[in-house]
């Protein structure tokens, strides 16, 4: 089991995989009754990182598939999956995926492509770009 890991959250998880290999991820089915649907499933695996640019990673999502701002995939070789019976997860709603990360990732790289034009030093009415 992998994942794509995003820019702008942190890197807690590359973090402490990196320390012990430990990772637990947890699943919740906010809909339904808890008996059958409502059960949080926790992974409790050994992970790897594989960065961005390494051949694990471009092996893993070639560079046409990655999200914005992708940078590792997290890989997970589960061994234990233990369930919970969720009586107390509450009902919600699901609206939709947020988008506000791939919009905040595609600023960011507009922004890197915009640096690393080349300057027109013949032009002197333009700023430098700044770090």
């Amino acid at each position: 089991v992998w994942y794509e890991d995003l820019t702008g959250s942190g890197i807690e998880t590359v973090a402490h995989v990196r320390e012990n290999g430990r990772i637990t991820v947890l699943f919740h089915a906010f809909e339904g009754p808890a008996r059958i649907s409502t059960r949080a499933v926790t992974y409790k695996p050994q992970g790897t990182v594989h960065e961005f640019g390494t051949p694990e990673y471009d092996r893993l999502i070639p560079l046409e598939n990655r999200k914005l701002g992708s940078r590792s995939v997290i890989k997970l070789n589960v061994f234990k999956v233990g369930t919970s019976c969720g009586y107390a997860v509450p009902f919600m709603e699901y609206k939709g995926e947020r988008n506000r990360l791939l919009v905040h990732n595609y600023n960011l790289e507009v922004a890197d492509i915009a640096a690393e034009a080349p300057l027109d030093l013949k032009n002197t009415d333009i700023e430098p770009p700044r770090p």
